[in-house]
């Protein structure tokens, strides 16, 4: 929620949010705010 938050905070529509799991896993979303 903290990106999005932040999107709204400074009225800007997309972030790219990268989340590392350890062991070679990781995860990325792109989030809009429409």
């Amino acid at each position: 929620t903290t990106a999005l938050h932040e999107l709204e905070r400074t009225d800007q529509s997309t972030a790219l949010v990268t989340m590392c799991a350890g062991g070679a896993l990781s995860t990325g979303t792109i989030l809009e705010r429409i």
